[in-house]
């Protein structure tokens, strides 16, 4: 797999940084049936508390590019990573029920849900405890990571310490490259 480090580089230079960069972030997070699954209300009421911040491919999906075209257009989700801060996490955590520090891995708090009846695979929400939080856009009641740093943060998965789902984040970041660069 090839480094994106000089992709993301130029990226940087010719558009993310600019003031009119023809980025938008618009709030489509949620569905209409998301009220009717626990998980979803569950991670809404995380998401709307302070210390907490939505990024990866959840937070990836809510920014378009001036076309009204997604920049990632990846329609799987089954995970949700929330960058939660470590003075925040165990009020949080007992506040939602979920408080096991056995739970705790490389500073990641994982919930599972299983498999439904209907054979579709369980929700991961991952909780990724973070000494600072990163910059953010609110989009509503939210906060979601801006695009530099969700690109950052693929490109850390791919080559740092938490190599997990290599094929889910180069193709994200391959996506993201050829969305914006176009």
């Amino acid at each position: 797999m090839m480094s994106f480090k000089k992709e993301f580089r130029e990226l940087k230079l010719s558009r993310l940084e600019k003031e009119d960069s023809g980025i938008i972030i618009k709030n489509n997070l949620f569905g209409f049936f998301s009220n009717f699954s626990k998980v979803k209300r569950t991670v809404k009421n995380i998401l709307k508390e302070d210390g907490v911040v939505l990024t990866g491919s959840h937070a990836l999906n809510c920014y378009y590019l001036s076309n009204d075209t997604k920049v990632s257009d990846r329609s799987q989700f089954n995970d949700w990573d929330i960058l939660i801060h470590k003075d925040r996490f165990i009020e949080i955590s007992k506040k939602f029920g979920f408080y096991d520090l056995n739970n705790i891995k490389n500073n990641i708090y994982t919930i599972k849900t299983p498999s439904d009846p209907y054979g579709r695979s369980g929700t991961a929400v991952h909780l990724i405890i973070v000494n600072d939080l990163p910059k953010y856009n609110e989009v509503g009641d939210y906060k979601i990571s801006i695009l530099e740093d969700i690109i950052k943060f693929k490109m850390d998965l791919l080559e740092g310490v938490h190599k997990f789902d290599l094929q889910k984040h180069y193709n994200d970041l391959t996506n993201i490259f050829m969305n914006l660069n176009h």
